[in-house]
């Protein structure tokens, strides 16, 4: 609400009036929804103890469990409300409910979960590459275009480990290739 870039006073007036009004609905509605994300954040990372505690025994298990683990840590870090904007924090509890339903399914199948992480394993890679790549000289726009591999690659996983929640917009290998292309061609 106030990260709006206002020049005169007529603006800000007008602005001010516009959603003084609203404030407390969406201060309200933003605690709403960082509590759900919270509690989805909860229920994740106490399955993911329960599920390593009862699968100790079975390293490869483990292994996709921890590799869960990190990956929610690195998704939801303690400063996520300094770092994402608003309209991705409302999303953000889609993904950690698809961490949670790939756990689960790892559990009674890490073949199957293997198998979905090969076809991921490649853009994390080239995440991982993008993301080296960007330095204080970087563009402003490629900055935003790896960010937004991020967010589509989290969409990826959705669509490889939890079905049942629909991804918010087509995700395919052919449209994260595309948009590595264009990150390759940023300045």
């Amino acid at each position: 609400v106030f990260e709006l870039n206002i020049r005169d006073k007529e603006t800000f007036k007008h602005t001010a009036n516009k959603e003084i009004s609203q404030l407390y609905q969406t201060g309200q509605q933003y605690i709403k929804t960082v509590a759900t994300l919270c509690r989805e954040y909860g229920e994740c990372f106490k399955i993911l103890q329960d599920l390593s505690f009862k699968t100790q025994e079975k390293p490869k298990t483990a292994r996709i469990l921890t590799t869960i683990f990190t990956d929610l840590k690195n998704l939801v870090p303690p400063n996520f409300l300094d770092i994402y904007e608003y309209y991705r924090i409302r999303q953000m509890h889609r993904y950690v409910a698809g961490y949670r339903i790939r756990a689960r399914r790892a559990v009674d199948s890490p073949v199957k979960d293997d198998a979905k992480a090969e076809l991921l394993a490649p853009y994390l890679k080239r995440f991982e590459n993008a993301m080296s790549a960007l330095t204080p000289d970087s563009s402003e726009e490629k900055a935003d275009a790896v960010e937004e591999l991020f967010w589509q690659l989290e969409e990826y996983r959705i669509s490889l480990f939890a079905q049942g929640i629909k991804t918010m917009g087509k995700i395919s290998p052919k449209r994260l290739d595309r948009h590595l292309v264009k990150i390759s061609t940023m300045i």
